[in-house]
């Protein structure tokens, strides 16, 4: 019974790892074709980090890991679409989670630019050499690093999230030292200028 229990569980996780591949693929067709809908919308970008880190809980929870966020006094509202901030956000905070070590720390930052909003999630985990950074925002990128407990990694995520970066007319970018950890910066605009 022990058996096809652990059995049963494996072809649950592969069959989410597939899963969630065909949706970024799906999302990455979407965005290249013009065809994914941005709806503007003012909210508190405060607001949607808290929510994001309490859904990242469960996973960093299991690692021991603490996610760090001091926010701004009061509100911080823009101009944007909130879901696609929030699969931004969501994504670099599970990648800091997942290339972290065991009790670790995972900082995440906002700071009011005036016209735009700097974002940061630092982690102390593993690290990206010098020479792969050039190549984290590529579709389908294998790097070296690796998730530190056995997580799946697609090479999608941060393609993903450097197209939807440019889509709300941002940037993103990452420096990293190899054993030491990674900061992931995006700064994006207050009032987003997207025509629909």
């Amino acid at each position: 019974m022990e058996e096809i229990t652990r059995y049963a569980e494996n072809i649950k996780i592969s069959s989410t790892s597939m899963l969630d591949i065909i949706n970024k693929l799906l999302d990455i067709e979407m965005i290249e074709q013009g065809k994914l809908d941005v709806i503007l919308q003012d909210f508190d970008l405060i607001k949607l980090i808290e929510e994001t880190i309490e859904t990242n809980h469960p996973h960093s929870k299991r690692k021991g890991i603490t996610i760090q966020f001091k926010p701004l006094d009061g509100s911080l509202y823009i101009n944007s679409d909130k879901n696609l901030v929030y699969q931004i956000i969501d994504n670099l905070i599970s990648n800091a989670i997942k290339y972290s070590h065991s009790n670790a720390t995972v900082m995440t930052r906002c700071t009011d630019e005036g016209n735009s909003i700097l974002l940061e999630v630092e982690d102390h985990g593993v690290g990206i050499p010098t020479s792969e950074i050039d190549l984290l925002f590529k579709k389908f990128s294998k790097l070296s690093s690796r998730p530190t407990a056995g997580e799946s990694s697609t090479g999608l995520g941060l393609s993903i999230v450097n197209m939807l970066v440019k889509l709300l007319g941002g940037n993103i970018s990452c420096s990293s030292k190899q054993g030491l950890g990674s900061t992931f910066k995006v700064i994006l605009p207050k009032r987003n200028g997207y025509q629909i």
